[in-house]
C-alpha cells in the first residue's frame, strides 16, 4: 500500500515518464484501474484513459515535464500538491495544484487539478 507521498510521486511520475511500459507501471502504483481524472482542459475516466493522457502529453509538447512545487500535504484520505508543467526550454507553461482522494489501498481514485492563480472577487 503506497503512503500518501509515494502515490503522489508516482501519479507525477506516470506523467513524466516517457516509455510507455514505466508510465503504466508507476499508473498501477499510483492510481486505481477506475481512477477519474478532472482537470480543466481533460478528463479521464479509468487509468488506461490516464496513461493514453499522459503519452499524448508528451507526443503533444515533446520534453515537458511535471515538477512537484510543494511537498503532499494529506489527512483523512486526501492529498494536496502544488505542481509547474515546464516545457523543452526550462521556462514554465504554468502552475496548479492537484487534490486527489485515496482508495483503501493507498492508491488513488479521483484527482481534480486547478491552476493557479485562483480567480479574484469581483467587487461586489
Amino acid at each position: 500500500m503506497p503512503t500518501p507521498t509515494r502515490a503522489v510521486e508516482a501519479y507525477v511520475g506516470m506523467w513524466n515518464a516517457t516509455d510507455d511500459r514505466e508510465r503504466r507501471a508507476l499508473a498501477e502504483e499510483a492510481l486505481t484501474e477506475d481512477a477519474v481524472l478532472l482537470y480543466p482542459t481533460f478528463e479521464a475516466q479509468s487509468r488506461n484513459d490516464a496513461v493514453a493522457l499522459a503519452a499524448r502529453f508528451h507526443d503533444d509538447t515533446p520534453g515537458a515535464s511535471i515538477e512537484m512545487l510543494s511537498g503532499v500535504e494529506h489527512h483523512h484520505g486526501w492529498v494536496r500538491v502544488a505542481w509547474s508543467m515546464v516545457l523543452s526550454d526550462g521556462s514554465s507553461a504554468g502552475d496548479g495544484q492537484s487534490i486527489g482522494e485515496q482508495s483503501e489501498d493507498g492508491r488513488l481514485r479521483r484527482v481534480t487539478g486547478f491552476r493557479n492563480p485562483l480567480p479574484t472577487l469581483a467587487p461586489g
